[in-house]
């Protein structure tokens, strides 16, 4: 019995004797696998005996993602998103000079992303960095004010999320984990522009948003064969 695992056959998947997934969902799992506190604990996939892995010859690229990062304006956006939505809940907050609630938070938030990155684009159109766009200056990602309003939109989140515990607890949920996007972006735009993690190449990548350009931060690993070997090939029949 085969099954395709998508979300609405998670339960069907333990029972199946084929399970059909993509290279993202296969290397979540693996990933998962290998860092998940609890050994003992349930993985993304059940656990398997053999591995097919059809066009096995793109699995080391694709693999190279999931040691790497991807940055764009629109993560910004979606970080913070609640800080509109929850502006008017009362509690102490220290705001950063020349920013009074969360809506003015946001507005400069966005604002310093949108900076950001048209920067960014500019620079990738001029090919600063030659093969690839790489970065390789110490100067070339200026984050560090965007870095900081991240962290104070993680405050009022939190604190929002505090505020609506009792009275709705599945938005305090919500405004919980989107306290915890706004830290974690602040953090990985920090590795981009500090670049502090070996065997990872960062670079700015060009595409377009509904016909029009723009410009992403990117990151891979260069190399993950030792990790596919210990984790994949040394584990189950491949």
């Amino acid at each position: 019995k085969a099954t395709r695992l998508v979300s609405s056959k998670f339960e069907a998947a333990d029972a199946a004797d084929i399970l059909v997934v993509n290279y993202a969902l296969f290397f979540a799992h693996l990933r998962y696998e290998s860092k998940k506190p609890d050994p003992a604990a349930p993985g993304i996939l059940p656990e398997f005996d053999i591995a097919i892995l059809d066009e096995g010859h793109n699995a080391a690229d694709i693999a190279r993602d999931f040691f790497g990062d991807e940055v764009g304006l629109f993560s910004v956006i979606l970080a913070v998103g609640g800080l509109t939505s929850h502006s008017g809940l009362k509690f102490s907050m220290k705001w950063p000079p020349g920013i009074t609630d969360a809506i003015g938070l946001r507005e400069h938030i966005v604002g310093e992303a949108e900076n950001l990155f048209a920067t960014l684009l500019r620079m990738e159109r001029d090919g600063f960095g030659g093969y690839s766009n790489r970065l390789r200056r110490s100067d070339v990602i200026t984050s560090e004010r965007l870095e900081q309003l991240l962290l104070v939109a993680g405050t009022f989140l939190e604190k929002a999320s505090a505020a609506l515990n009792l009275r709705d607890p599945l938005e305090a949920e919500y405004v919980a984990s989107r306290a915890k996007a706004c830290v974690s972006l602040s953090s990985r735009l920090m590795e981009f522009r500090v670049r502090t993690t070996p065997g990872i190449v960062y670079f700015i990548e060009r595409g377009s948003d509904r016909g029009e350009p723009k410009a992403v931060l990117k990151s891979r690993a260069i190399r993950v064969g030792a990790w596919l070997k210990e984790n994949l090939f040394d584990k189950v029949p491949t």
